[in-house]
């Protein structure tokens, strides 16, 4: 291969893939990769961005992520001070809007303030007129859709029936339903019932959503994928047994694959009574058997992939819970912290290889959501997405650190080792150093084909 020019080289450091690790530089023209190898083979580059020291990482590719609070310009700086290159967003359509429409109106809305790159899924509710837009939202390149099996004072609860017929469509165009996996049934009695007694503490919250109600939904989601031979994708696992359950699928050649977040393995649900409504997620907080569970799905690669869930709300805005945690809103802010607390507890305490980073947080699902290998890896013709990751610098976390809009962290005062200092987003310099260097817009919409999802 002939190259004829070169905009960057970033030399001196060690390049992480999941084969390995190795001593190499990487050339860039045009936003790609070009090379990876000796400097010395390369043609004079433009400019230089020294690795010395520095891990070299693909960007992480965030798939589970909410534009609530924050706008794009502040989860994409948010995400870009992390690691994170590229985000993949979950959008409900408004419903006096078609999907298509709704795509279209986000799409404008990240390509006006984005730093980094980033795609969209749909989330489906239970209407005629769902179903009827699959197709259409496929052809424009959305080929993931999301069903909630619980959130039903909320209208968000989908039956079984709807899901069944869902997943049949989304299966015939060649994409991948995510769903939330508790169920709405069973919480809605708890909730009910709980409140009635007047358990509406921050502690009572767990017991409204129990590891069964994750469990049974689980095994029935499975059970409905297998039926409409639809690749299944289950969001923010919880349980070591709800895991148990996918491991099984996978033994039996299915395509199912499980996701984990940073705050079920690192937090259990004690924090309920020192962070009260701001670690108010669902599923809620568990035990600490299961985040060691989790981990030990990680170690054996039954849990494919790791994201933030990442959804930005004030302490005021969370504050309501103390006194009555069902009227607080669900979700915690995560994009930033994500690598860095899975490197430190996941690399340098657990001993788990460094080489696990890229296969969880950008290979596996760049590869499930139709990215690979435009995203998620450092090979010659893939986007130039490099996280520079210091592993001495040391840093506490702070929400007052942070670059989201929600003005706290689940992970206040947390100590970690090994935070990203450089990154880059189509070979461009978007993080030098700690400092934001990219004026947006420079994100770009990633179109997704059906049929484009890699089975790992």
């Amino acid at each position: 291969m002939t190259i004829d020019h070169l905009d960057t080289v970033v030399r001196g450091g060690r390049v992480v893939r999941p084969s390995g690790v190795t001593e190499a530089d990487i050339a860039i023209a045009d936003g790609k990769i070009v090379a990876v190898g000796s400097a010395d083979l390369f043609p004079e580059a433009v400019n230089y961005v020294e690795a010395v020291g520095k891990y070299v990482l693909p960007g992480a590719v965030d798939v589970h992520t909410h534009v609530y609070l924050d706008s794009y310009r502040t989860i994409s700086e948010s995400a870009a001070f992390g690691g994170v290159t590229t985000l993949l967003s979950y959008i409900w359509p408004d419903q006096s809007m078609d999907i298509p429409g709704s795509i279209e109106q986000w799409r404008n809305f990240g390509e006006s303030a984005s730093v980094v790159d980033f795609g969209l899924h749909v989330g489906l509710i239970d209407t005629p007129t769902s179903l009827q837009q699959i197709s259409k939202a496929a052809e424009i390149g959305v080929v993931s859709f999301k069903m909630m099996m619980a959130y039903k004072r909320r209208g968000l609860m989908v039956s079984d029936e709807f899901m069944m017929a869902a997943m049949e469509r989304v299966a015939r165009v060649g994409g991948l339903v995510s769903v939330h996996c508790e169920s709405g049934g069973i919480v809605s009695y708890l909730e009910q019932k709980m409140m009635a007694a007047g358990l509406s503490s921050p502690t009572d919250y767990p017991n409204s959503r129990p590891p069964e109600a994750e469990i049974d939904a689980i095994q029935r989601a499975i059970t409905i994928a297998d039926l409409t031979q639809c690749p299944l994708y289950i969001v923010h696992l919880t349980t070591g047994a709800g895991m148990e359950i996918v491991a099984d699928a996978k033994l039996l050649g299915q395509p199912v694959w499980a996701e984990t977040c940073p705050h079920y393995l690192f937090l259990t649900r004690e924090e309920f009574e020192r962070q009260g409504p701001l670690v108010k997620i669902a599923p809620p907080l568990r035990g600490e058997e299961d985040c060691e569970a989790l981990w030990a799905g990680i170690e054996s690669g039954t849990i494919s992939t790791v994201a933030s869930d990442h959804t930005a709300y004030t302490r005021e805005m969370k504050s309501v819970g103390w006194t009555d945690i069902y009227q607080a809103p669900y979700g915690i802010p995560g994009t930033e912290t994500m690598l860095p607390l899975v490197y430190t507890e996941g690399v340098m305490k657990r001993g788990l290889p460094i080489t696990a980073l890229p296969k969880l947080l950008s290979e596996n699902p760049a590869k499930l959501f139709g990215l690979y290998p435009q995203k998620g890896a450092i090979e010659v013709g893939s986007d130039a997405d490099l996280v520079l990751l210091d592993p001495d610098k040391e840093v506490t976390v702070t929400a007052s650190g942070l670059h989201t809009r929600a003005d706290f962290t689940p992970f206040e005062g947390r100590k970690v080792q090994g935070w990203p200092e450089t990154v880059m987003v189509r070979g461009q310099l978007v993080v030098k150093e700690g400092e934001l260097v990219c004026n947006p817009p420079h994100g770009q919409f990633l179109r997704r084909e059906p049929s484009s999802l890699i089975p790992i």
